[in-house]
């Protein structure tokens, strides 16, 4: 079963509630999405911190573990990064994807500066590895380069 956070961060649309449709003691949610042209950018939540940096112009590069629906962006394809703590979000291209098999492989080779300005090397694996505990970081790490 798919789960709310995942229809909406693939564009998916709650369109309707609808109490008693099928059964009385059951209400139905009714999802939609746009295909084609038309089709909204994915959504992707972000820390309010991190997704003002990226509005600032200091942050460029998003870092995420190789989820299914992380897997299928590419280059070119328009993302909405959505605070999780309000209504705020922005709409960035992204200019390259790039994928490592680690947090430490892709600090390595990526400036930190534009992973997590402010931040050493040290630093910033602690706090990405706080947000990805191990048996995320497994999967895989992509870097969005929002250049």
């Amino acid at each position: 079963m798919l789960s709310k956070a995942t229809l909406q961060e693939s564009t998916w649309k709650l369109e309707a509630l609808l109490p008693g449709a099928y059964r009385e003691e059951v209400t139905t949610q009714q999802w939609g999405c746009s295909l084609g042209p038309d089709a909204p950018p994915r959504n992707l939540r972000i820390n309010a911190r991190y997704l003002s940096m990226i509005k600032s112009g200091q942050k460029k590069l998003e870092i995420r573990v190789a989820y299914g629906h992380i897997k299928k962006i590419n280059s070119g394809d328009p993302i909405r990064l959505v605070s999780n703590s309000s209504a705020e979000y922005i709409v960035r291209d992204v200019h390259e994807v790039r994928r490592y098999p680690s947090l430490d492989q892709m600090l390595k080779h990526e400036d930190i500066d534009q992973v997590l300005p402010g931040f050493t090397p040290d630093e910033a694996l602690r706090r990405l590895r706080e947000i990805y505990p191990p048996d995320k970081e497994r999967q895989g790490i992509v870097v969005l380069d929002l250049g």
